[in-house]
């Protein structure tokens, strides 16, 4: 097993860059979403948004690292991971409704990766040292 060190922390001017980029992202995905003529499209735009908050979450994360293991860690990729399985569910069962039985597919994919990482994520203790 590959044993995780503790990250560098992030310096002022990338975090400063990244939270500007999670703003930008996330004002992008809302005017999109408000702009969208279709459900689908909705689904689709609302990436911006959720890429966004990953965004900023790496950001604010990047600034203080937790520890590798710690429950503020997992507790950190629980949540991102939930989020992106959750956008990528939601747009598999819209783009398979609307769309194509493709969407349904190659997203639901996404989805069932995305929320098995989770659930290995939640059910890890904390590491050995």
């Amino acid at each position: 097993m590959v044993q995780l060190t503790a990250r560098r922390r992030l310096g002022t001017v990338s975090a400063v860059l990244a939270g500007g980029t999670g703003v930008l992202a996330v004002a992008l995905g809302v005017g999109l979403v408000l702009e969208a003529d279709s459900a689908f499209g909705r689904a689709w735009a609302s990436a911006f948004i959720v890429f966004g908050v990953v965004c900023l979450i790496g950001a604010v994360v990047g600034t203080r690292p937790p520890e590798p293991g710690s429950p503020t860690g997992r507790a950190v990729g629980l949540a991102t991971f939930v989020l992106l399985g959750t956008w990528a569910a939601v747009t598999a069962v819209v783009g398979a409704v609307e769309e194509s039985w493709l969407w349904g597919v190659l997203l639901g994919a996404a989805a069932a990766y995305l929320f098995w990482a989770a659930v290995r994520v939640a059910r890890s203790g904390p590491q050995p040292r």
